[in-house]
């Protein structure tokens, strides 16, 4: 009987078919970081060589986080998991983060060269 959390293990460390595969084990790890309240309030937008990191407004917990600390807290979280994840891989990679005059328009890219 083999273990589900290896199984899940040996997923998460599976190489990657392709670039699009590629993305998408970095954005599924990335997704895999810590919520308060299991919200996992973000979006992920997959460009050519690069993955933006976007809050999902829609997913905001106005009673219990008004000023949307909490929000942009797990997005911390999930951009951290998003960098681990393509050292992880042996991309390099560059970091940026843009907040505008409103919260609202944060976002977060992380991108590489490809060879």
């Amino acid at each position: 009987m083999s273990n589900p959390a290896t199984a899940t293990l040996s997923r998460l460390r599976a190489p990657p078919r392709n670039a699009a595969d590629d993305y998408v084990n970095l954005v599924r790890r990335a997704t895999l970081a810590a919520s308060s309240h299991n919200t996992q309030p973000w979006k992920f937008r997959l460009l050519p060589g690069s993955i933006v990191v976007l809050p999902d407004l829609s997913r905001r917990l106005p009673v219990v986080d008004p000023d949307d600390h909490h929000q942009y807290a797990r997005l911390g979280c999930a951009d951290e998991i998003l960098l681990q994840a393509v050292s992880a891989a042996g991309l390099k990679s560059h970091f940026s983060r843009n907040r505008g005059a409103a919260r609202r328009t944060r976002l977060t890219s992380c991108w590489w060269p490809r060879p």
